[in-house]
């Protein structure tokens, strides 16, 4: 299991990356024969809704406290949703 590092690198690293998903699946795909946990790959793909250049848009319209509180949302959840992946695939595995 990776420690709060990794999850720190996947959920940044999915917030910063750009372009289309599908140019990320040979990446994550790499990173993951490489040893790389699913639950990490999951977050890091969670992570990527949040857009930063479309956040100044965002607080323009909705409001920073708004834009603050989503984000934060989004980012408690690619963790959520990486550890429920974790713990999917731990029970794929004991079967």
């Amino acid at each position: 299991t990776s420690g709060i590092s990794g999850w720190i690198i996947a959920v940044f690293s999915g917030i910063f990356s750009v372009g289309s998903v599908y140019a990320w699946y040979a990446m994550l795909s790499d990173l993951k024969k490489k040893g790389m946990d699913q639950q990490l790959v999951a977050a890091f793909l969670y992570s990527r809704a949040i857009k930063l250049p479309l956040l100044p848009l965002m607080i323009h319209y909705f409001g920073v406290a708004y834009t603050l509180i989503l984000s934060l949302y989004l980012v408690i959840f690619a963790i959520l949703n990486g550890l429920l992946v974790g713990r999917l695939q731990d029970r794929l595995d004991e079967s």
